[in-house]
């Protein structure tokens, strides 16, 4: 919830995603399933513990046995690093989206779910203001620049969006 004196608009949903580059794929293999990120090189964000767990055949959540050469709480430390060839990371796709556009990362594991939680962008406003014309249009126009996907989410393949 917001801060006592703010408001909140939900604008649309944060999205993770697992990526390397094609170089590191090319020499360690791209993992077919989550427990198959066991046996590779892993650049990891602390507050995303979620995407180091996989769900076994009894439908029980485990953690991955990892290989956590870097753990940073920098997205952009950990871009660097997997733009450098060092291993898979795990980062929002507001990140990750014009890097895999471009074919510098390659998506892994789409189907994967990363997060038991949803992680959603909010317009955060003070409710008086809201009421005014110019802070109306401008989250009525950021709303309409995200929907029904963001620009950063394009290049996901969804059957729901065309």
């Amino acid at each position: 919830s917001p801060p006592d004196n703010l408001a909140m608009r939900k604008i649309c949903p944060i999205r993770w995603a697992y990526c390397a580059t094609p170089a590191y794929l090319e020499e360690m293999g791209v993992p077919k399933s989550l427990k198959d990120l066991e046996q590779h090189d892993c650049l990891v964000y602390p507050g995303v513990s979620d995407a180091w767990k996989f769900r076994d055949e009894n439908g029980v959540i485990k953690d991955l046995n990892i290989k956590n050469i870097i753990q940073a709480n920098s997205s952009i430390t950990l871009l660097q690093a997997a733009l450098l060839d060092q291993g898979v990371v795990c980062l929002p796709t507001y990140v990750l989206g014009d890097y895999i556009r471009s074919g510098k990362f390659i998506p892994l594991l789409q189907d994967a779910q990363i997060n038991d939680r949803e992680y959603f962008l909010y317009a955060l406003y003070f409710p008086s203001k809201y009421r005014t014309p110019k802070v109306r249009s401008f989250i009525d126009f950021i709303l309409g620049a995200l929907a029904p996907r963001a620009p950063w989410d394009t290049w996901m393949v969804d059957e729901a969006i065309s």
